[in-house]
C-alpha cells in the first residue's frame, strides 16, 4: 500500500507578514484566553485548496495540473486587512485576520486552482472562497468570557495595513498532525506568471 500524505494548496506570507502576524498573536495570548488554541505565525498560510490524505501518483498528478493552471496568473499584491471571527461574533471557531489588495487576481488564483484539482477528481469546495489568514481557533469548552477577551484583544490590535503580502507562488503543503499540534513542509512551489526565471 502507497503511503499517503495529507495535503494542501496554500500561499506562504514571507518574513514581514509573518513578524505582524506574530505581534498580533502576542496580543491576543496577553489576554490570558486559554480557551483559545493560537497558530505559530511561522506556520500560518493562505489555504486555496485543501486536498486530504493523497498518495504520491496524485501528488504528482497535481504537480502537473497546478504549474499549468497558475503559470498564466501575474504576481498579486495584497496587505492585511481587518481582523474577524467565523462564523460569527455569538458563536466564534476560528479568529483570523482577512486581506485587502488585488482580491479580484486572488479568486481567480484560487479559481484555477479549484479547476484544476477539481479535474484531477478533488471534489469542489462549496463554501465561497473568504482569504483569510487563521490565527486561531476557539477550543471544545472554551470559558466564554475567554474567548471574549480573545476577541475583543483580536479586533482591538493594530493591524499594520503597510505590511505587503506578495503573491508569487502557489505551494502544495505536506501537514503532519503531531499531539503537540501540525507541522507543515513545503513540497513543491508553482511559480505565478513571470516568476518562473526569478
Amino acid at each position: 500500500m502507497s503511503e499517503r500524505i495529507r495535503a494542501f494548496l496554500a500561499v506562504s506570507p514571507d518574513a514581514p507578514v509573518k513578524s505582524a502576524l506574530a505581534d498580533i498573536v502576542s496580543q491576543v495570548r496577553g489576554v490570558g484566553a486559554a480557551g483559545v488554541a493560537l497558530a505559530r505565525p511561522d506556520s500560518i498560510h493562505l489555504t486555496l485548496k485543501f486536498l486530504g490524505d493523497i498518495s504520491k501518483p496524485q501528488v504528482d498528478s497535481v504537480e502537473r495540473a497546478v504549474t499549468v493552471a497558475v503559470s498564466g496568473i501575474p504576481e498579486l499584491n495584497l496587505t492585511l486587512g481587518r481582523a474577524g471571527v467565523f462564523p460569527s461574533s455569538r458563536s466564534p471557531r476560528v479568529l483570523w485576520v482577512g486581506l485587502e489588495g488585488d482580491l479580484d487576481g486572488l479568486a481567480d488564483l484560487q479559481r484555477s486552482v479549484e479547476e484544476a484539482t477539481a479535474d484531477l477528481g478533488f471534489a469542489r469546495e462549496r463554501r465561497r472562497f473568504s482569504p483569510h489568514l487563521t490565527i486561531g481557533r476557539v477550543r471544545n469548552g472554551a470559558r466564554p468570557e475567554e474567548t471574549r477577551r480573545a476577541i475583543e484583544a483580536l479586533i482591538a490590535a493594530e493591524v499594520p495595513a503597510a505590511v505587503r503580502l506578495d503573491v508569487r507562488s502557489v505551494d502544495l503543503v505536506r501537514s503532519i498532525l503531531l499531539p503537540s499540534g501540525a507541522i507543515y513542509e513545503t513540497l513543491a512551489k508553482f511559480p505565478l506568471a513571470g516568476q518562473a526565471d526569478a
